[in-house]
């Protein structure tokens, strides 16, 4: 009976990671959504970050040119177009942001174009952003 509990246990796991990694769109893939997402709203280019996958998560770091370094982990759930970050803060992972008072960032795909949009419950609107392939 045990034996089976940890083939499932091992077998869920795989699926989790798989479907995380795997979440892109048909063009993009999950480096550059989570690229794209934390590009806009932290306002970077996305030519300056640079992303690892690490498990089930995009690792993101960028410098800024006074010299201070960030990093983002991202995720984007299977099912799903949200894009999902936490960010690197006094030597450890800070809070998800994945509450309603955090907003909501998500992606989808337009025409070739890769289209992520910021909703804050504060704001009369959304923004949005368009890429490009070549922005990568």
């Amino acid at each position: 009976m045990q034996r089976t509990a940890k083939i499932f246990y091992v077998s869920l796991s795989l699926i989790l990671s798989t479907s995380y990694a795997s979440a892109q769109t048909q063009s993009f893939n999950a480096h550059e959504v989570c690229k794209a997402g934390i590009g806009l709203v932290m306002g970077r280019d996305v030519s300056t970050i640079s992303a690892k996958s690490v498990e089930n998560e995009v690792i993101l770091n960028y410098t800024r040119p006074d010299g201070d370094k960030f990093q983002y982990k991202c995720v984007l759930p299977p099912n799903s177009n949200r894009v999902l970050w936490a960010a690197w803060i006094d030597g450890k992972w800070g809070r998800w942001r994945d509450t309603p008072a955090d907003g909501e960032l998500t992606y989808r795909e337009d025409n070739k174009e890769l289209v992520i949009t910021e909703t804050m419950p504060s704001a009369r609107k959304p923004y949005s952003k368009k890429y490009q392939k070549s922005d990568f």
